[in-house]
């Protein structure tokens, strides 16, 4: 069972950073990134797929909306991009949603 649930974390750490190393090829123009983006974009539904077999849909979809947090985060630390109010509220709201649907 830990299988799935490392696959599902593969999974969503692989798309925030293909997501990340997409926004890295918009700033500097490199091709490497927008190859690296595409590798790591081809095999995360390898790992969905996976840790479908095990876990129930609906937590791995609700899980889907944490790669817009690590996104935020991955933005801040590598591109050096200012996080405003907004995404603080919106990266509020996605943990509040989460909780909520996954707790109660």
């Amino acid at each position: 069972m830990v299988l799935y649930w490392l696959s599902l974390l593969a999974a969503l750490l692989g798309t925030a950073f293909a997501q990340f190393f997409y926004k890295v090829y918009f700033v500097k123009r490199e091709k490497k990134y927008l190859f690296l983006t595409l590798l790591i974009f081809v095999n995360v539904p390898l790992f969905s797929y996976y840790a479908l077999r095990a876990i129930d849909l609906n937590i791995v979809y609700m899980s889907t909306a944490v790669t817009q947090v690590i996104i935020v985060l991955l933005s801040k630390f590598g591109l050096n991009e200012t996080i405003q109010f907004q995404k603080v509220c919106a990266i509020g709201i996605i943990i509040l949603g989460m909780a909520v649907y996954l707790f109660f």
